[in-house]
């Protein structure tokens, strides 16, 4: 019979982050979050959201591309 593990609400947050944003964004959200100050841990996850929710704007609202 397979062992359950508890979840914690953090570590469901960060399989939520892995499976809605790219690979190389969860990659880049789980190294930063090895050292990151738990106190900024809201905002990072805010920041990774609206890039996230961002992605899907009509080229000419969105916002993270460089020609604007």
């Amino acid at each position: 019979m397979p062992k359950i593990t508890r979840m914690t609400s953090e570590s469901l947050t960060i399989i939520h982050i892995k499976t809605t944003l790219s690979i190389n964004e969860a990659a880049i959200y789980a190294d930063r979050k090895a050292n990151q100050d738990p106190r900024n841990k809201c905002s990072e996850i805010q920041f990774l959201k609206q890039k996230f929710d961002n992605h899907f704007l009509e080229a000419d609202k969105n916002f993270m591309r460089g020609d604007k």
